[in-house]
Formats: C-alpha cells, structure tokens, sequence
C-alpha cells in the first residue's frame, strides 16, 4: 500500500485517529492490509453513536487487539 506508506513516512506517526467511526468496517479492512505488509499501525476509533453491541462481538472473536 504505497500511499499509506509514505503517509506514515512522511508525518513520522504509526497512529490513525478514525472520527465517526460507525461499524468500523473499513478500519479492520485497512488495518488487515497494513499489518500483512508489516505496517505496526494503531488506530483510534471515535463515533458519537458507538455501536457497542458489534464492538463486543469483534473483540471477542478477534485474537489481536486494535
């Protein structure tokens, strides 16, 4: 992911902060990319409306940690 990679080059930061998160597909998608190219990334996830109920079941069936 050349562009993701030279972000994090350029700005010298591993951290993604993600406003309105929501269901947060698209962060584990992205997160699955980075981290299978070796990329360390962390991201934060905000959403004023949290769906905690998904958010539950994704920790509980993930073995790595977001």
């Amino acid at each position: 992911m050349p562009l993701p990679r030279r972000m994090f080059a350029q700005t010298g930061t591993l951290n993604v902060v993600d406003f309105c998160s929501g269901r947060e597909e698209l962060v584990l998608a992205l997160y699955g990319a980075l981290t299978s190219e070796g990329i360390d990334v962390e991201f934060t996830l905000t959403d004023k409306f949290p769906n905690l109920v998904t958010r539950a079941s994704d920790v509980l069936t993930r073995s790595d940690t977001l």
